[in-house]
């Protein structure tokens, strides 16, 4: 049945190789090797790899390789589609919203060229439901995480120069990177890839065999990677997991009693981290800064300040063209610096106090749904929605991407506000027939 509903179909391949290109943030390891090797570095001087994702031919290349095959896929659903994005208002302003931002953009072509790249990968997340079963999706997804970790995997077997991080940094050397750019992103798309298999439905015969070891292989990858940020993310949604699978196999009665427990042990938590921050950033290798995060976040606020409503226009504020009024209050930025390390932030510079509004408009209504539909069908799509809802929560504490174009960690959010909409909607008639 899994071979015959998903190994079988060209779609799936495509996908495949859609959804890794899309993980990687910008390029695999081996196509920003400069970082790593003396070998990569000459070739940036040759122009065929450059640390800039925009410069570099072979990202690019390959970027356009996989937005053409995501265009010929959904291309039979584009009707089907665009009636989707219409009827979710929210989500056709946020779209609209971006897309204007061409009119007072500093690097009008950069928010121009986002904006329709960012609209094709909005079509995709939900072409992807509309497609495929919620179950066979989730396969997909866990072979997207296969052929990621068994690559990992080989990169620091047999080509540590690429999957190991040997950057002239003074901290996280020998870092796990894998095939992914950089050791945090390694972490966090490796946590996205790992959800999946708590919700899927595989069949008796190899399911638990598959699952233990899917698990166990991950989990490795992510802990070498030394991303504190991907562990803590990885150690919440795991909590977050186990918890909303306890409270889907109680009564309803009892649930009142088992979220206000879970949500004094919660308070209890934050309020234990927050009075010993200090000792356990210590612990935990970091400094107050958050590895200079606070720093650049400060800097960052007095740009948003000059733009506060609008915004600098879409993925245009990090452009070298902008000059003095955006990039250069930054003063001494770690160099290479091209985002804001904070995913509501960045969208903030982008999109303006107008974009973030509408974005959080469609979060906390999918967090509406999600209980609705949880409350009364906690299916395991259902619970995987809402498992996406708090990995974006998660990662966003200290970094995270919202509205990030080619990132698999933004499009799949999506899925998940078309989904859980969809979920509630069918309830709702269901409940009025």
């Amino acid at each position: 049945m899994y071979r015959s509903r998903i190994l079988g179909l060209v779609s799936t391949w495509i996908l495949c190789f859609v959804f890794l290109a899309f993980s990687s943030a910008n390029g695999f390891s081996f196509e920003h090797g400069g970082r790593n090797s003396v070998f990569e570095a000459q070739s940036i001087a040759a122009g065929w790899v450059a640390e800039d994702a925009d410069n570099n031919l072979i990202v690019l290349t390959q970027n356009f390789i996989a937005y053409f095959l995501c265009i010929i896929t959904i291309a039979p659903f584009v009707r089907i589609i665009g009636r989707e994005i219409l009827r979710n208002l929210a989500i056709s302003a946020l779209l609209l919203w971006v897309t204007l931002s061409f009119f007072w953009s500093v690097s009008a072509v950069t928010s121009g060229i986002n904006a329709i790249r960012i609209i094709c990968c909005v079509a995709l997340a939900i072409y992807l439901p509309k497609r495929y079963a919620v179950n066979d999706l989730l396969k997909l997804l866990l072979l997207v995480g296969s052929v990621a970790a068994t690559a990992s995997l080989a990169m620091v077997l047999f080509f540590p120069q690429y999957g190991l991080q040997n950057r002239s940094f003074s901290y996280a050397v020998g870092a796990w990177q894998g095939i992914f750019g950089q050791k945090n992103i390694c972490g966090l798309s490796m946590t996205l890839l790992l959800l999946p298999v708590f919700f899927v439905e595989l069949s008796a015969r190899f399911g638990r065999v598959f699952k233990t070891g899917y698990v166990f292989v991950v989990l490795v990858i992510i802990a070498e990677t030394q991303s504190v940020g991907s562990w803590v993310v990885t150690g919440l949604c795991l909590v977050f997991v186990a918890g909303m699978t306890l409270l889907s196999r109680v009564g309803r009665r009892e649930t009142h009693v088992w979220v206000l427990g879970f949500l004094s042990i919660a308070v209890g938590a934050s309020t234990i981290v927050y009075m010993n921050s200090n000792s356990l950033l210590s612990v935990l290798g970091k400094d107050p800064t958050m590895t200079g995060r606070t720093a650049i976040w400060a800097s960052l606020l007095r740009s948003v300040e000059q733009r506060p409503v609008l915004g600098y226009g879409f993925r245009a504020f990090w452009k070298p063209s902008v000059g003095s009024s955006s990039a250069a209050p930054i003063q001494g930025r770690p160099p290479g610096l091209t985002y804001a390390e904070n995913g509501v932030l960045e969208l903030w510079l982008d999109s303006g106090a107008v974009g973030v509004a509408l974005y959080l408009l469609i979060y906390l209504r999918a967090v509406k749904n999600a209980i609705f539909c949880f409350r009364r069908n906690p299916s395991p799509a259902v619970m995987w929605y809402a498992t996406l809802l708090f990995y974006v929560a998660a990662t966003n504490i200290e970094g995270g991407y919202l509205m990030l174009p080619s990132l698999l960690a933004c499009i799949l959010p999506f899925v998940a506000y078309w989904g859980l909409g969809n979920e509630a909607s069918h309830l709702r008639l269901a409940a009025a027939s």
